[in-house]
C-alpha cells in the first residue's frame, strides 16, 4: 500500500514539474486565401509541427478563390519520406468539409512504438493543391534525426528580442537565423568572432557546427528624428511678434509723454 502511494505521489510531483507546451492551431485554409496561382503551377506551403497542434481547413473559406474544389479530409503520414499510412483524418462538420480539424499524434501515437534508438523525430507538414484536380492534400513527414544535441551561445544581445533558437539536433538540416529586435538599434548581422571581422559573418546555423556555436550580434545606434511642430514654430513667431508690438507700442507711449512733459 505505501509503496502504491509512494509511485502516485512521484507521478503526480513529475506532472507538476513538467513544463506545459501551448499547442497551437494552424488554420491551413489561410496560408492560401488571397492568393491566385497560375493554372500549371503545384504550390505547396510547408510548416514545423509538434504533436499536439491542431489543423484546420475550412472549405467554405477558400471557395470563393478556387471555385468547385475538393478538400481530402485524410491525412498522408510519411515515415523518412515513406508512405506510412492514410489511416489519419480530418474531422468536418458536414459532407462539404466545412470546419475541419485535425490533431497532431506523436511519432508514437502513428506507429505505436517508440524512435528508434539515438534518432529523434521531427514533425513537417505540406499542404499541396493539385490544379490538375482542383484538390488540397495534406501530408505530414515524421523524420528521423540524430538524438545529439548541439548548442548556440548568443552574444551582445543586451536587452534585444531573440528568436533564435539555443538548442537544435545535430541532424536537423541548416537552420536560417533570424534578426533580434533591438530598440532603438539596427541590427547588423551574426557574426563567430567579437571584432565582427566580415568574413566570420554568418546567416544560418549549419548542422556541421562544433557542439556549441557562439554568435555575436553587431548594432548600429539609429538617428534619433528631432521632430519639430510646424504649429510650435508658427506660435514661437506669433508671441515674439506680439512682444515687439507691444514693446514698441509702450516705447511710443513713454517718447509721446516725455514730449508733452
Amino acid at each position: 500500500m505505501k509503496k502504491k502511494l509512494l509511485i502516485i505521489l512521484v507521478a503526480i510531483l513529475v506532472f507538476m514539474i513538467t513544463p506545459v507546451v501551448e499547442a497551437k492551431e494552424i488554420k491551413l485554409d489561410e496560408l492560401y486565401n488571397g492568393i491566385n496561382f497560375p493554372v500549371s503551377s503545384l504550390p505547396t506551403w510547408d510548416f514545423e509541427l509538434d504533436p499536439g497542434d491542431i489543423l484546420t481547413f475550412d472549405r467554405s473559406n477558400l471557395k470563393e478563390i478556387y471555385g468547385n474544389y475538393t478538400f481530402d479530409d485524410k491525412v498522408r503520414v510519411y515515415i523518412n519520406n515513406e508512405l506510412y499510412n492514410t489511416n489519419q483524418q480530418f474531422t468536418c462538420d458536414s459532407e462539404a468539409r466545412e470546419n475541419c480539424k485535425y490533431t497532431v499524434l506523436s511519432y508514437e501515437g502513428i506507429t505505436n512504438e517508440k524512435p528508434p534508438r539515438g534518432k529523434n523525430v521531427k514533425i513537417a507538414g505540406t499542404i499541396v493543391y493539385w490544379t490538375s484536380s482542383l484538390q488540397f492534400d495534406i501530408n505530414l513527414y515524421y523524420q528521423y534525426i540524430d538524438d545529439v544535441s548541439k548548442g548556440v551561445v548568443y552574444n551582445n544581445l543586451y536587452d534585444a528580442t531573440n528568436d533564435n533558437p539555443t538548442v537544435y539536433y545535430e541532424g536537423e538540416t541548416d537552420i536560417l537565423l533570424k534578426d533580434p529586435v533591438r530598440k532603438g538599434y539596427k541590427f547588423l548581422g551574426w557574426y563567430t568572432s567579437p571584432d565582427f571581422d566580415e568574413n566570420t559573418r554568418v546567416t544560418m546555423i549549419n548542422k556541421d557546427e562544433p557542439d556549441e556555436l557562439v554568435l555575436y550580434a553587431k548594432w548600429e545606434k539609429e538617428e534619433e528624428n528631432i521632430f519639430t511642430n510646424p504649429n510650435t514654430s508658427s506660435m514661437i513667431y506669433i508671441a515674439v511678434g506680439i512682444c515687439i508690438i507691444v514693446i514698441l507700442g509702450t516705447s511710443l507711449v513713454i517718447v509721446y509723454k516725455y514730449k508733452k512733459l
